[in-house]
């Protein structure tokens, strides 16, 4: 059976009165090459350092798995999206993405209800968004997300803002985010590493949590503890499943695709209630990236 059509389009919307990229990975058509009825989107939240191009080809991978239109965007400050203002840097910053300006974002791209896959703070987000606004979410995955600040969070980002300053990670951002680099490292990295965020902690909202959860996270992540993973799993007010990845860090869904694939199509089926030729689909588009 021949791949389904997918269209991959760039757009920019604008979110309270700033410019935000945005790219699709839409399925316009049926293998038949008629009318496609709207499928489920599933909207890919980034990590605190990360755009929609450090996504690479994953989005694209996980429409064509799945038979779902997929989203992702860059957060304010990211990738192509328009420069960080003064105003976005505090120790709310995250629910303020995910309360303020994520609401509006899906407003914007006419996604009334979504299943969300976030990467550590974008993991965050997403489970901040769906305690918030449950009639708007399907399910969710996260990626090495945090529910509050541990030790080795604190270690990792101390060792990347040596990187920083004495290596080559600099260089390597500012091949994705140009001009806006400087901002979203120094946010991140300062307000993570600050006396006033130390306690910062969102467990008690996750029992509000009452869509199906998917947690990852890597065995060798250095940028976060199990019991983070743990207290997702156990916290959240709906069911959840947690996977731990053998010899995976803190990216899972680059350094472990297989796996996250193989369970996260899974998950996102059962979640979006996908038809029969979408579960045909993602067998054969599945059998066709292991082959290369």
């Amino acid at each position: 059976m021949p791949p389904m059509p997918l269209e991959i389009i760039d757009s920019e919307i604008d979110v309270h009165g700033h410019r935000l990229f945005v790219k699709w990975f839409r399925h316009a058509l049926d293998v038949n090459g008629t009318k496609k009825q709207d499928s489920p989107f599933v909207v890919m939240l980034h990590e605190g350092l990360g755009c929609v191009e450090m996504l690479r080809d994953v989005p694209e991978k996980i429409a064509r798995l799945t038979g779902c239109n997929v989203m992702a965007y860059d957060r304010l400050g990211h990738g192509c999206s328009d420069r960080l203002p003064s105003s976005h840097v505090h120790n709310e910053y995250i629910l303020d993405e995910a309360w303020k300006f994520f609401p509006e974002v899906l407003d914007q791209c006419d996604i009334p209800k979504a299943f969300l896959w976030g990467h550590s703070d974008g993991g965050t987000m997403a489970l901040l968004f769906a305690g918030r606004f449950p009639q708007r979410v399907s399910g969710v995955i996260t990626e090495a997300a945090h529910v509050y600040v541990d030790t080795m969070t604190v270690q990792g980002i101390k060792t990347a803002v040596k990187a920083w300053e004495a290596g080559n990670l600099r260089e390597k951002l500012t091949r994705y985010h140009g001009k806006n680099v400087d901002g979203i490292f120094h946010r991140w990295s300062t307000i993570w590493l600050s006396d006033s965020f130390a306690q910062w902690n969102i467990e008690a909202l996750l029992k509000d949590v009452t869509a199906p959860v998917l947690a990852f996270q890597g065995v060798d992540d250095h940028y976060g503890e199990p019991g983070q993973l743990m207290s997702i799993s156990e916290k959240i007010g709906g069911t959840s499943q947690r996977v731990m990845i053998p010899g995976c860090g803190h990216i899972p869904h680059l350094q472990a695709f297989d796996a996250v694939a193989s369970k996260a199509v899974e998950f996102i089926k059962s979640c979006c209630q996908l038809s029969p030729e979408s579960e045909i689909q993602e067998r054969d588009s599945l059998k066709k990236i292991e082959l290369g």
